[in-house]
């Protein structure tokens, strides 16, 4: 049965499907084995379990915060999506492509034409870990560093009630610093090495850098005027 929130994904993406590359079985499988991207399963547990391409994520689509779980994909990668038919996945890839991914694939009759291929699948009962909202690896981290001017990093958790009291005003500052300050959002559970390198020991936990140096952190629940005075005194020393 298909829920509310895929029913919403296929309405809203139909509109950009002719955008999307479609693949043969033979032309998927030549993009995949380059291995420069992220294999997405969009069917369900037990479809996946019963045969899946090897390497590949499952989206569950059941899930209610799957679109989340979809715009934490890196849009600097490839995304290869499959189903069975090829229908589902083209509903995924346009909704990614309607909402900025540019380089998005789609399988165009699925499983049946990889079958119809000779192919292999194999089979299991657990899914890979799907991508979690806001991850960073330590690498992306230190390469954010190496910007200039002023990065603002909110280290939270999806489990922390003071992190998520937070998120409309660091919504809300990232509109009001535009162009004057980077703000990003990272789950500390999600980006274990990354929370290390930046040495935090709970959360929420903010870090203010100024050309990669931090030049202001807090530990705890922090008031949007508090932050505002930071971020405007500092702009006045730029």
């Amino acid at each position: 049965m298909r829920t509310l929130l895929f029913s919403l994904l296929l309405a809203t993406a139909s509109i950009v499907q002719a955008q999307v590359t479609s693949l043969s079985a033979a032309d998927f499988k030549k993009a995949i084995d380059r291995n420069d991207g992220i294999l997405l399963d969009t069917r369900s547990q037990g479809e996946y379990a019963r045969g899946h391409i090897a390497g590949s994520r499952m989206i569950d689509l059941q899930d209610p915060n799957v679109s989340k779980t979809l715009l934490a994909l890196p849009k600097d990668k490839p995304l290869y999506l499959y189903c069975y038919s090829g229908a589902r996945s083209m509903s995924i890839a346009s909704f990614l492509m309607q909402n900025g991914y540019t380089k998005v694939y789609n399988m165009q009759r699925g499983l049946i034409d990889w079958s119809n291929n000779g192919l292999p699948l194999v089979t299991g009962n657990t899914a890979p870990s799907q991508p979690q909202p806001d991850a960073m690896s330590v690498t992306d981290f230190q390469k954010l560093l190496t910007e200039k001017g002023f990065v603002f990093v909110d280290f939270y958790a999806p489990w922390c009630a003071p992190c998520k009291q937070m998120m409309p005003m660091m919504e809300e500052l990232k509109n009001e610093y535009k162009g004057k300050i980077k703000i990003v959002k990272i789950n500390s559970d999600a980006s274990k090495d990354a929370a290390q390198k930046a040495g935090v020991t709970g959360v929420p936990y903010l870090i203010l850098f100024k050309n990669g140096k931090a030049i202001y952190t807090k530990d705890g629940l922090a008031q949007k005027d508090e932050l505002k005075k930071v971020f405007d005194s500092n702009l006045r020393k730029k």
